[in-house]
């Protein structure tokens, strides 16, 4: 079974860096969230969820979502920009069930 991971990730135009340190930090974030949603598909995730109230109302709420795996075989198929300033990583992993 082969399941794919797809990560976006934007320049942001607020940094201060040269466009091409730039370009590498959007491409490293898109890289990152393909791995994270191959983690997620293989492995699952861990969701908690709190929320607080004082007197009848609804105060602080809070959702915590982790992941942790150890992705071995993990093939980037893809990285290149898909709009001016954003970029795409496509990533493939096999896995035995």
């Amino acid at each position: 079974v082969r399941i794919t991971g797809v990560g976006l990730a934007a320049v942001r135009p607020d940094d201060e860096r040269p466009h091409n340190l730039k370009q590498l930090a959007a491409i490293r974030a898109a890289k990152l969230e393909a791995l994270r949603s191959l983690a997620e598909q293989a492995h699952g995730v861990t969701l908690q969820s709190r929320s607080q109230s004082e007197k009848s109302e609804m105060g602080v709420d809070s959702i915590v979502v982790e992941s942790g795996a150890t992705l071995k075989g993990v093939r980037f198929i893809r990285v290149e920009p898909v709009e001016p300033g954003i970029y795409q990583a496509v990533a493939e992993l096999d896995v035995r069930y």
